[in-house]
């Protein structure tokens, strides 16, 4: 059973805090807002009406993730090219966000899709070397290591639960490289789907755990044994 938290056309991006929090932007004309709301998780609804804790004009806020503790997010903001920015989120009456950084310095496309086991490391895919990697950079460095290379194009990185294994998509690598997902996965004919990966989180050989027309993979914190997969229906 699905309960609807939020109904708003302008919703770009969302995650859950540690401590039953949620965070969502939206997007006008005008700019991006961030929402912070308290979430009864026992009776799967809001305690009370979202709040703006960050109003971004002429630009948007996208990707949002939380760090295991809730001490600290990271999101993409602005139209691309997409860099990674993380930012201290404290409680004190209310969520607040402090702080920004923005952590990729290049001029690619980074996206941030996971936090290190240890909350102190980024895991994001970027076009920056010309083809999809996989890199994890440390909180406070300008340096990005390559984590996840080879002859497909490689995305959405995520830790299982426990930390061991490292989750990802392989994509059959086309000839423009920054192509949407939407627009490869649309291309694809049932000789070339995208894979979903694990290799150990200390590194490794690739494994393939199974094929499709895939979008992402999502796995939760805390001590569960399961990650979700999304397939979307094409046409």
């Amino acid at each position: 059973h699905a309960t609807i938290l939020v109904s708003d056309s302008r919703v770009r991006s969302g995650c859950a805090v540690t401590n039953g929090g949620l965070l969502f932007s939206t997007v006008d004309p005008e700019g991006a807002d961030l929402f912070t709301a308290d979430l009864d998780l026992d009776r799967g609804k809001l305690r009370g009406p979202p709040h703006s804790i960050m109003r971004t004009p002429n630009t948007t806020l996208y990707m949002l993730s939380a760090s295991k503790d809730g001490r600290n997010i990271a999101y993409l903001q602005g139209p691309y090219q997409a860099d990674a920015f993380t930012a201290i989120l404290k409680r004190n009456s209310r969520l607040e966000l402090k702080d920004p950084i923005r952590l990729t310095l290049d001029d690619s496309n980074d996206l941030p899709t996971a936090w290190g086991h240890d909350g102190k490391s980024l895991l994001f895919h970027s076009d920056r070397q010309g083809t999809w990697k996989i890199f994890a950079q440390k909180l406070g460095e300008s340096k990005a290591d390559v984590v996840v290379d080879g002859p497909d194009d490689y995305k959405g990185a995520r830790l299982t639960s426990d930390g061991k294994w490292l989750l990802f998509l392989a994509y059959p690598r086309s000839g423009k490289s920054r192509a949407s997902v939407v627009t490869k996965l649309q291309a694809l004919d049932a000789k070339l789907r995208v894979q979903i990966m694990r290799m150990p989180a200390s590194g490794g050989f690739h494994q393939q755990l199974m094929s499709g027309p895939i979008l992402s993979v999502r796995c939760p914190s805390g001590k569960v044994a399961y990650c979700i997969v999304c397939e979307p229906g094409i046409t």
